[in-house]
């Protein structure tokens, strides 16, 4: 998950929080890939799948959209509309596993793949989404892949944070954490991230009990 969007007033500690949190969802995406749904379920509150959800609205209603870092494919089974082609890319093979083990055709199809190296032809995608991906998706490399299987229209839609609001004594306690370990939250104009190749806007999406921050760009 990206911490990028949070005000860093101490460099020292958010790049400790930073390397504690690729720890943590780095052994997620391996060896405790079948415990990802439940550990985002219940350390967000229930919040982290309304956050993904601000991505849909941004998203096209037909056409083919690939998701990178899909992960155990929740988030591809609950968005994947049925006039949409979805295909869903992740780098872990204990990921896909499970995504595969619980999302059966006619799920969306699940490949393992880096970034760096898609394996779809260019012009391909009508769309290219990311929820809470690592910065991977900032590097030339994945840049170059992103922009070539879109079409010249396409769209790149990125869910780069989430907010929860203090509301109730389990939100106020989970969101007491969340500052610990991430930092709070930015007030001022939302991080735009620098995408090579690709000029877009970042805006905060309510949620039910939060907010998303989303990215949406196009090729330049």
């Amino acid at each position: 998950m990206l911490i990028g969007p949070r005000r860093a007033r101490h460099p020292r500690l958010t790049k400790v929080r930073s390397a504690v949190l690729r720890r943590l969802f780095r052994a997620l995406y391996g060896p405790g890939a079948r415990f990802y749904d439940r550990f985002t379920r219940f350390a967000f509150a229930g919040e982290w799948q309304r956050w993904q959800a601000a991505a849909i609205p941004f998203l096209p209603a037909g056409g083919v959209v690939v998701e990178f870092g899909s992960g155990t494919g929740a988030f591809a089974h609950a968005a994947a509309a049925e006039s949409q082609a979805w295909i869903a890319l992740d780098i872990s093979h204990q990921m896909i596993a499970v995504a595969r083990r619980h999302h059966r055709p006619p799920a969306p199809a699940f490949i393992r793949a880096s970034a760096a190296a898609v394996p779809l032809r260019s012009g391909f995608a009508d769309a290219i989404v990311m929820t809470f991906p690592s910065d991977f998706f900032l590097s030339a490399r994945a840049a170059d892949e992103m922009r070539r299987i879109l079409k010249q229209d396409g769209l790149l839609v990125v869910v780069l944070s989430g907010d929860l609001y203090a509301i109730g004594i389990r939100r106020t306690c989970t969101r007491a954490v969340l500052v610990v370990a991430q930092g709070a939250p930015g007030r001022d104009t939302p991080w735009v991230p620098a995408i090579a190749g690709f000029e877009g806007r970042s805006v905060w999406q309510p949620t039910e009990y939060g907010r998303a921050l989303v990215y949406v760009g196009r090729r330049l």
